[in-house]
């Protein structure tokens, strides 16, 4: 029973209203998904290390993360 409850009341969550002055929170820069452009060149690094595979750069990379 208080599994059931639980649950109930964490799905509950997702069905709030959001009001105007919450929106100005949300619509900030900070909140985007994709975040600035510096942080996806850097994921995109840490993908092509992780990886192995050919960089965007053109050079071939290892496993190791050197330079």
């Amino acid at each position: 029973m208080r599994l059931v409850c639980l649950l109930l009341a964490l799905i509950s969550q997702g069905c709030v209203t959001v009001r105007p002055w919450q929106r100005e929170r949300l619509s900030r820069r900070c909140m985007e998904m994709d975040g600035p452009a510096s942080s996806a060149s850097f994921e995109a690094h840490v993908r092509a290390v992780r990886s192995g595979d050919v960089a965007a750069a053109g050079a071939g990379g290892g496993g190791c993360g050197c330079n």
